[in-house]
């Protein structure tokens, strides 16, 4: 059960990094008008709830999302 976890959690983030590449799980600042070197969590949590549901092969095609 954990290594099926781990596995769901790792394509996840494998998501969020194709269509967001480095910049992902990162904080825009507006001012500085660059994203933040931390990670966000809560921009973390948000993203990966979100591409949970996405097929690679959708997001791997990002104009159909």
């Amino acid at each position: 059960m954990f290594e099926n976890l781990r596995k769901k959690f790792n394509d996840v983030i494998n998501k969020t990094y194709l269509v967001f590449g480095d910049k992902a799980f990162r904080r825009y600042d507006n001012k500085s008008k660059n994203f933040e070197h931390m990670v966000n969590r809560a921009i973390l949590d948000f993203i990966l709830i979100g591409f949970e549901c996405y097929s690679i092969e959708k997001i791997e095609n990002k104009k159909k999302i």
